[in-house]
Parts: C-alpha cells; structure tokens; sequence
C-alpha cells in the first residue's frame, strides 16, 4: 500500500496533466471506487478494494482525466490507508 500510495502521491506532484478522456475507467467509475473505498472501515475491505484500484488507476488513466482524476485517485488511496490502519 506505501508504494501504491507514493506513487500515487508523485502522479499528484507532476506538472504534466493530460487532457481528459482517453482512460480506461471513466471518471464516474473512479468517483464510484472512492466512495466504495471510503465505506471501508477494515483491513479486508480495503485489501479487497486495493486490488481492484491497482488494476482501475494505471497512471495513464489517472492523468488522462487530469487534476480531477489524481484528485480522486488521492483520495481512494487516503480512505484505503486510513482502513488498513497505515
């Protein structure tokens, strides 16, 4: 999860931001994933939705929905951490 989470955290401090579209997930799957993650209250919740995250938010899907997708993507990584107890 720590590497999951510092990766996410560089995508969030790149100055390069593609335009929206072209992702695999859209952005209301990826508004879906965080709320989902965010319900998560323990560690076999958010095991389970890492595993989906990591196959969801590549980071060329996460740029290519620019701040807004590396927002979420922050996001859904803060919920999972706070659930594993991290």
């Amino acid at each position: 999860m720590r590497r999951h989470i510092t990766a996410l955290l560089f995508a969030l401090t790149t100055t390069t931001v593609a335009a929206c579209g072209g992702g695999k997930a859209s952005l209301a799957d990826i508004e879906k994933l965080k709320t989902e993650a965010c319900a998560c209250k323990d560690k076999a919740c958010a095991d389970k939705l890492e595993k989906k995250a990591d196959g969801m938010l590549t980071d060329e899907t996460i740029r290519s929905h620019g701040e807004k997708g590396m927002e979420l993507a922050f996001g859904i990584a803060m919920c999972l951490a706070q659930a594993q107890g991290e």
